[in-house]
């Protein structure tokens, strides 16, 4: 196991949380930011435009978190490592509109 596999199981588990959450909490928005990989920064980015999609009145404080993410070095790199990769993201990750 590598040092980063259990930091990843905390993220993933807040993810779940966060999705199913209709007002998500700050402290556990803040842990996944801090602990943001590139490969955990797409699902959460999308997990983010998910809330703010179902939401007809997002909080400044969750269009703020999602104007921050996007801007934030892991995904960046996510999004490079598609562009280099574009095979890669299967047809999976992305949802029909």
């Amino acid at each position: 196991m590598t040092s980063q596999e259990p930091q990843d199981l905390v993220v993933q588990a807040l993810l779940d949380r966060i999705r199913e959450d209709p007002y998500p909490s700050r402290e556990q928005m803040a842990i996944i930011e801090r602990s943001l990989t590139p490969e955990m920064a797409r699902e959460y980015l999308d997990t983010l435009l998910e809330k703010v999609g179902q939401d007809r009145f997002p909080s400044n404080e969750l269009l703020r978190r999602l104007e921050q993410v996007a801007k934030s070095n892991p995904v960046k790199e996510s999004f490079a490592a598609e562009e280099s990769h574009p095979a890669e993201r299967s047809d999976q990750d992305v949802e029909p509109r």
